[in-house]
This record gives structure tokens, C-alpha cells and sequence, in this order.
């Protein structure tokens, strides 16, 4: 049998800006079509506690405990019916 090559995709994916040590910052939700995934929440990889749910422009704010420390974050979105994203690697610096 051929190998075939299937694309993988995800629901919704993460993006930010660069976040600094203890600075409020905004995290970006989106559809896999690129619009704003408005009322998805986003969720801390290590312990899935909630860190906000995006608003009508897909934006969630992270608070300064956040970005306590310079250090990679790992975030997931996920909404109510079980659809994800990939984890997100979110750099703070």
C-alpha cells in the first residue's frame, strides 16, 4: 500500500505577541478559517486551569501571575463541544 499524506489540522489555533515578566499580555484565538474564535477558552497545558475565554476579537488577556516568570507557558483552547487546538508554546520574557 502507498504511504499517503493527509494534512492535520485543529479547530483553533493560538497566537501572541511577546509577553513580558509580569506584564499583563493578550493571547489570540482563531478558527481554523483565521476569524476570531469568539467565547473558546484557553487553558493552562499543565494543570488545564482556565486562564480566560476569548471575546468578540478572539483576544484573551493573561494576568501578571501569567507572566510571574520568564519562561516558556504551554496553552491549549478548547470550546464547549470538545473542539481543540494544538498546545501553544508562549514565550515570556
Amino acid at each position: 500500500m502507498p504511504l499517503r499524506r493527509l494534512p492535520v489540522d485543529a479547530a483553533y489555533q493560538i497566537s501572541a505577541e511577546p509577553i513580558f515578566v509580569g506584564q499583563p499580555g493578550e493571547l489570540t484565538v482563531t478558527t481554523a478559517e483565521g476569524t476570531p474564535a469568539t467565547g473558546v477558552s484557553v487553558y493552562l497545558t499543565a494543570d488545564d486551569s482556565l486562564v480566560g475565554t476569548a471575546d468578540a476579537n478572539g483576544k484573551v488577556a493573561t494576568d501578571a501571575n501569567f507572566s510571574a516568570a520568564a519562561k516558556s507557558v504551554s496553552v491549549y483552547a478548547k470550546d464547549g463541544n470538545g473542539k481543540i487546538s494544538f498546545r501553544k508554546n508562549v514565550g515570556v520574557f
